[in-house]
């Protein structure tokens, strides 16, 4: 095979374009494990448990989640820039990323409890399922360490040991329903995925690098990462309030059925959750790099980050679409038919998900860092206020509506109404026409 390489690239260039490729395609491989496995053992949970005590299986973790953000203290961009303009700070960077995120740990999951306590869930929740759905709050800490493997751009190291955890929870998922378990072992099962997930990020950082006895906690660094991460904690508090809000005033103000069947809708369009992340993981690196070296070019490359963004979000929509029409009322059985709808609405929100995950990235290259969450909060009171007027009169259907509109008022709408934002609105909503973004895109790879 011949590699021809254009006046003025070397071949360390054309090599960095190849280790780009190979980390694209470890991210993928594991990003489609994981999903595969992951659909796997929501089907087998789902119709193993029926719709309503699935709905409360979920309810947990929904609750859980909610504080997932706290627990990751906003440090994923900030420490992600740091280390990929110096790699010479990893101990002192990971080590105190990892004392600022288990602090946060440990309040995040005793507030997820509190909450459970204070506002109680649907039938078939109790105190001690909710202490467990808690441990993947306390497991969160670990992604420090896949942080530092992003921007060292080692996806490998991330990808192997959280595919072979993906393998193991789906063949214990299997041993669980074969003998008829309960709840309880479920909600125990997705505890322990995420305390393994944790683990091995552990091992493979100290297999990677043989540098965990070298961690250091820095107190002037811990400074400027919570300075820097605080607008970022805010905006992942808001996106998650957002994303699960609609679960748990389901939980509250609907039946459990009709939690269920939102559930299983919620889950399917967030199998394509993956992509716009690891859009952005592959193009970060390069942001960074094109900001600092070549500004005038960032707005052009920015450009490409859209396209790509749109161009998947339409590929993700119509093959979700397809696929839930054909197969959930088979796969999941007869009792999820009536999630079919909820989540022909809910993919409506994809290419603003996926627009506003592109805008997010060139924020934190920017170090634009109060607009995330300027923008994300006001989605937040919208996806609340929402819900309120419309789970009472439509239950799923109208959460679905609700998360749809607050997804678009986040993530394309804010661009119309922030100053400051207004110039990557065109941007945008270029990337919204397929054929346009597909021209743009094929003229960069041609030259």
């Amino acid at each position: 095979m011949r590699c021809y390489l254009s006046a003025g690239q070397t071949r360390a260039e054309a090599t960095g374009g190849l280790d780009k490729l190979l980390n694209a395609g470890w991210l993928t491989a594991e990003q489609a494990v994981r999903l595969l496995t992951g659909l796997f053992v929501m089907v087998l949970v789902a119709r193993h448990l029926g719709p309503e005590r699935f709905g409360a299986y979920a309810y947990l973790f929904a609750l859980a989640g909610l504080f997932i953000p706290l627990a990751l203290a906003g440090l994923d961009a900030p420490v992600m820039r740091r280390a990929a303009a110096d790699p010479a700070q990893r101990d002192r960077l990971i080590g105190t990323a990892l004392a600022i995120r288990g602090a946060a740990a440990v309040l995040a999951a005793l507030l997820a409890f509190g909450l459970f306590l204070a506002i109680g869930g649907p039938p078939g929740t109790a105190p001690g399922l909710m202490a467990a759905a808690c441990l993947v709050v306390l497991a969160a800490p670990a992604e420090s360490f896949n942080t530092w493997f992003r921007a060292a751009e080692r996806m490998a190291w991330i990808a192997l040991p959280r595919i072979a955890v993906a393998l193991a929870v789906a063949g214990v998922a299997l041993v669980l329903v074969w003998r008829q378990a309960d709840l309880p072992a479920f909600v125990a099962l997705r505890a322990g995925d995420a305390g393994a997930l944790g683990v091995a990020a552990v091992l493979a950082y100290g297999l990677a690098t043989g540098a965990l006895r070298r961690l250091a906690l820095s107190a002037r660094l811990a400074r400027e990462l919570l300075r820097e991460g605080w607008p970022l904690l805010l905006g992942g508090v808001a996106v998650i309030v957002y994303m699960r809000i609609d679960q748990v005033m389901l939980g509250q103000m609907a039946v459990a059925d009709e939690l269920g069947l939102y559930s299983v809708a919620v889950r399917v369009s967030d199998t394509v959750l993956f992509v716009p992340m690891a859009v952005q993981s592959a193009f970060y690196a390069a942001l960074v790099r094109v900001h600092r070296d070549t500004p005038g070019r960032f707005d052009a490359y920015m450009q490409r980050v859209y396209d790509a963004m749109g161009l998947a979000a339409w590929g993700c929509g119509l093959a979700l679409g397809l696929a839930g029409w054909l197969l959930i009322g088979p796969v999941f059985g007869s009792d999820y038919s009536g999630a079919v709808p909820m989540l022909a609405i809910l993919l409506f929100s994809l290419p603003a998900i996926f627009l506003g995950t592109g805008r997010g990235a060139m924020l934190t290259v920017r170090g634009w860092m109060w607009t995330v969450p300027a923008v994300t909060a006001a989605g937040a009171v919208a996806n609340v206020a929402l819900n309120l007027v419309l789970i009472p009169r439509w239950g799923g259907e109208g959460a679905a509506v609700a998360t749809v509109l607050s997804y678009t008022l986040s993530g394309i709408g804010s661009s119309a109404v922030l100053p400051w934002l207004r110039p990557t609105l065109p941007a945008q909503l270029r990337a919204l026409d397929p054929v346009g973004a597909a021209r743009r895109l094929r003229a960069v790879w041609r030259t």
